[in-house]
């Protein structure tokens, strides 16, 4: 499936951002042959799987937030070439009509899945990343990027990649209304963070506003959920860059339907450039009835 974008070669301002017809092209499928593999080609794996897709820098910078301090960019480089080489990973590539993405993208392949279960690990969600088109991987890759960007490997309880978050119990939910898919869910001690990730498409804002609105039907029901919520819940927003989140905030203020979670707004290059300081959250005007309430609570009080 392509999305209609917006983006030209002129205006991309991410390296994730989408372009239009642009297309994921498999440029390597491997050869299936007997490889010695090295410490590092066996992390990088078992690392893959967790991310479900990276690049070298994501992957370099995941490796180095699990304590491996030592690992250098061409060691991570020199083991995607071998392991896409030798069948154990597939390597993609962006391509559209404003030229190819200088990133490569890597996922587990048939092989490197059966390297995983070797090790007594899962392979991760298999099935799902194979059907992803351009604009869904990378929203996955913006993603990881923030969660790296906040070193969130470390300080966080649990991190799971595009994981589908649906409510048990209910025979009479309408299809859909009560199941959505972050692109991560990372939990804390106390609280719970979905991460969602918006391109810049035609659609985009649309689907997000639909998505949220699944959300929040999800975590009105949170005691079927197949997930645990902790009381904190919070959704943090990416966006393509500053001028693409300014458009997404305005269509959630325009939109009338209220969440029952808390919002943060964030972009690629304020995560890449400032990471301390990217995360903006977002404060909902109050409506009428809402201020009067809170004056009449004030004085009752």
């Amino acid at each position: 499936m392509t999305n209609n974008v917006i983006n030209t070669a002129v205006n991309k301002k991410s390296p994730f951002a989408v372009f239009y017809a642009e297309k994921l092209n498999v440029i390597n499928v491997g050869v299936s042959r007997d490889t010695q593999l090295t410490d590092i080609d066996q992390l990088a794996m078992l690392a893959i799987n967790e991310m479900l897709v990276s690049t070298s820098a994501l992957l370099h910078k995941y490796l180095l937030q699990l304590g491996l301090e030592e690992v250098d960019i061409n060691e991570i480089r020199a083991s995607l070439a071998k392991l896409s080489g030798a069948g154990y990973l597939t390597k993609m590539e962006f391509a559209s009509p404003a030229g190819k993405s200088l990133n490569k993208v890597y996922s587990l392949a048939a092989k490197g899945q059966m390297f995983v279960k070797s090790k007594g690990k899962h392979p991760m969600l298999s099935g799902y990343v194979d059907g992803l088109d351009a604009t869904a991987v990378k929203r996955l890759l913006s993603s990881l990027q923030f969660i790296l960007s906040q070193n969130y490997i470390s300080k966080a309880t649990t991190i799971s990649m595009a994981s589908i978050v649906a409510e048990r119990g209910n025979c009479n939910a309408k299809e859909n209304d009560h199941i959505f898919r972050p692109n991560a869910t990372i939990q804390f001690k106390n609280k719970t963070v979905f991460v969602e990730s918006v391109r810049r498409t035609f659609a985009g804002e649309d689907d997000l506003l639909r998505k949220l609105k699944r959300i929040d039907n999800c975590l009105k029901h949170s005691k079927y959920l197949n997930t645990e919520i902790h009381e904190t819940v919070e959704i943090v927003i990416i966006c393509e860059d500053f001028d693409h989140m300014l458009s997404v905030i305005s269509a959630v203020k325009a939109s009338k339907d209220r969440v029952c979670f808390d919002l943060a707004f964030t972009n690629d290059p304020d995560v890449y450039n400032q990471p301390e300081n990217c995360i903006h959250p977002y404060k909902p005007r109050k409506t009428v009835w809402e201020k009067i309430l809170a004056v009449v609570s004030r004085i009752v009080g």
